[in-house]
């Protein structure tokens, strides 16, 4: 089984606030592009059986026509990658979204709603487990509610979600949908893949669920220096 996780892509950011001078931040969003379809291009070539999208992977109050017929074309390059996507507070599911008026491929599956959801991939022989904001600030916070079903042992189960774990809070980011670790790690789950810190990292702990923040494939501000994942 072969996953592929990321998260915080923030297409069509607006970069105003880095100082950044106009022409600049236009290559900025271009970048943003550019470094989503290498993800796309792996998912191809390696080939990906499921792709899981942590949040935040555009911007709803900046997004623009031509980026979501950009993410239709992407996704349709992939017809047998199984993608889910959990919305974050930059691109929650609110009645305007794109998430609800967009076409997407019929590989693609969104959690729009900020509670559990479970659906089969792979002919049944994995579950994945999501939610997604409903609002900037989630109306509700379904971290520590999932639970597992007794599952056969050939059977995987994948969750993905966009919060804060509590034990590794960064100090200058903004707390939302909060939990700790131990409470989502629940028997039977297998891999948890999390989006909103901006830094690849793993969540360990004393439980046996694999836990990670996929951080953003690539810096999105003059701080979020190092190296970054894609």
């Amino acid at each position: 089984m072969k996953i592929l996780h990321t998260s915080d892509v923030h297409l069509d950011r607006c970069f105003t606030g880095t100082g950044m001078p106009a022409p600049m931040g236009n290559q900025r969003r271009q970048s943003l592009r550019d470094v989503f379809q290498g993800i796309i291009t792996r998912a191809v070539e390696w080939p990906a059986d499921v792709l899981l999208i942590a949040g935040d992977l555009f911007e709803h109050d900046r997004v623009t026509r031509d980026t979501l017929a950009f993410l239709v074309n992407e996704f349709n390059r992939i017809p047998d990658t199984v993608i889910f996507i959990a919305p974050g507070n930059h691109d929650p599911c609110l009645p305007n979204s794109p998430y609800f008026t967009e076409a997407w491929p019929p590989n693609v599956h969104i959690f729009t709603k900020p509670e559990w959801e479970s659906r089969p991939a792979c002919q049944g022989n994995v579950t994945v487990h999501g939610f997604g904001f409903d609002a900037p600030y989630i109306t509700k916070n379904p971290f520590g509610q999932l639970w597992i079903p007794e599952k056969r042992q050939s059977e995987l189960h994948l969750a993905v979600a966009h919060g804060s774990e509590r034990s590794h809070q960064p100090p200058d980011k903004e707390d939302y949908a909060p939990f700790s670790a131990k409470d989502v790690a629940v028997p039977g789950l297998d891999y948890l893949a999390l989006g909103h810190f901006h830094h690849m990292q793993e969540i360990n702990g004393d439980f046996d669920t694999r836990i990670f923040y996929a951080g953003s494939p690539e810096g999105l501000s003059f701080k979020e220096t190092g190296e970054h994942v894609h």
